[in-house]
């Protein structure tokens, strides 16, 4: 997810979209992850302190990564040593 900020959020609005998404994500998270499988999904934001408490708990967004103005390639660099202290390949 890219802007993950701009579908949750802890801020309200007139209609409670971003709570109703919010709550649909949590739902999605807490039935997609089974013991015999790994999936990995990541979010991406500019506003950390806007995504709910929700979903920052284990089995959800549980680890946040800041990667500061880089170029690229240090991008690049730290995702795949994240990557490998974390096993993925």
């Amino acid at each position: 997810f890219d802007e993950l900020d701009s579908i949750v959020t802890n801020e309200s609005n007139e209609f409670n979209i971003n709570e109703k998404v919010t709550f649909q994500l949590i739902e999605e998270f807490d039935n997609l992850f089974h013991d015999d499988i790994s999936i990995l999904v990541i979010g991406a934001t500019n506003f950390i302190s806007k995504i709910p408490t929700e979903l920052k708990r284990f089995g959800r967004f549980e680890k946040s990564i800041f990667i500061g103005p880089l170029s690229i390639k240090d991008q690049l660099k730290m995702i795949h040593n994240e990557f490998d202290r974390i096993g993925i390949k």
